[in-house]
């Protein structure tokens, strides 16, 4: 099991300054391989990328993390989040 997440400060834009699913202004990356909370995210963070090999149940607000909270299955995803959060997640 590995899990990933690479935070952003904003997304990228394109040569019209549409919005695109793609974080820019990439500053860290963390991976876990046990379940457990990540490394409070950097305050200028606004989004990160979510890469898992394996289906997780992750508090997207920071704290504590149970079966009620989001699922993210395998693979890739962005999400939204606030500088300084502390993310968690669990094995679904």
């Amino acid at each position: 099991m590995i899990v990933t997440i690479t935070q952003f400060a904003s997304l990228a834009k394109d040569e019209s300054g549409n919005s695109l699913p793609l974080g820019d202004e990439r500053s860290s990356c963390q991976a876990r391989t046990t379940a457990g909370a990540f490394t409070a995210l950097d305050l200028g963070t606004s989004f990160v990328r979510i890469a898992t090999d394996t289906p997780i149940r992750m508090d997207i607000e920071g704290g504590t993390t149970d079966t009620a909270d989001e699922l993210f299955p395998a693979g890739v995803e962005f999400i939204s989040v606030d500088g300084g959060e502390v993310l968690s997640f669990i094995i679904a």
